[in-house]
C-alpha cells in the first residue's frame, strides 16, 4: 500500500541523489528531479553583502513610507493646531511646555519637578480634573459656613454655583466659576476687589 511519502521513496530510488563540487566551491545538489544550489561555507562570507544589497534595493521603498507618514502626521498636526488654535488662541506660546510635557510622558521617568508624579497626572487626565472639581466645591461650601452673615435679605447662591461647578467640562472652567462668585460676593458684601 503507497504511503504519503511513497512517491518521494520511489523518486529517490529511480533518481538517486547527487553532489557536485563546483570549481568555484558551491555544492551543486540534486535529488535525481532538480539541482540546488547550497552556499556552504560563502554564506558568512557574502552575509554583509547581501544585507546592504538588500538595504540599497529597499531604501526608495522604506524613504517613501517614511515621507508618506510624515506628510499624514504633517496633515493631522496642522488640524490639530487649527482647532486649538479655535479654542485657545494663543496656545503657541507654550508650545515648548507642551514638548516637555510630552518628552516626560514618554519617557520612563515617572516623577518630574514641574509636572509632579506620573499616575497622578494621568488620573487627573482621565478623570478630567475631577479632584480640582471636588476641591473647589469643598473650598466653596468652606466659604459659604465660614462667612460673615450681613443683614442683606437674598437668595443663597452656593447651590446655584456648586451646581455650576459640577457641570464645568474641565478644572480650569470649574475653577473660574468659583472665582467669579467669590468676587461676587466679595463685591456685595463692600470688599474692593481689583479687576
Amino acid at each position: 500500500m503507497p504511503t504519503a511519502f511513497s512517491s518521494f521513496t520511489d523518486r529517490t530510488t529511480l533518481h538517486p541523489p547527487s553532489r557536485v563540487v563546483t570549481p568555484t566551491g558551491e555544492i551543486l545538489e540534486t535529488d535525481g528531479v532538480g539541482p540546488v544550489i547550497r552556499w556552504d561555507g560563502l554564506t558568512t562570507d557574502l552575509e554583509p553583502a547581501g544585507m546592504e544589497a538588500a538595504k540599497l534595493t529597499t531604501k526608495p521603498l522604506v524613504d517613501r513610507e517614511r515621507a508618506k507618514d510624515q506628510a499624514a502626521r504633517d496633515t493631522e498636526w496642522g488640524a490639530s493646531a487649527g482647532k486649538l488654535t479655535d479654542t485657545a488662541p494663543g496656545w503657541e506660546a507654550h508650545e515648548a511646555d507642551m514638548g516637555e510635557l510630552s518628552d516626560w510622558l514618554k519617557s520612563p521617568a515617572l516623577t518630574h519637578p514641574r509636572f509632579g508624579d506620573k499616575l497622578a497626572f494621568l488620573y487627573n487626565a482621565v478623570t478630567n480634573g475631577s479632584q480640582a472639581k471636588v476641591a473647589a466645591i469643598q473650598a466653596m461650601g468652606d466659604a459659604a459656613r465660614n462667612a460673615t452673615r450681613t443683614g442683606q435679605s437674598g437668595r443663597a447662591t452656593l447651590p446655584n454655583v456648586t451646581e455650576r461647578v459640577r457641570k464645568a467640562t474641565t478644572a480650569r472652567d470649574a475653577m473660574k466659576i468659583a472665582a467669579e462668585e467669590a468676587e461676587r460676593e466679595l463685591r456685595a458684601n463692600g470688599v474692593a476687589v481689583p479687576d
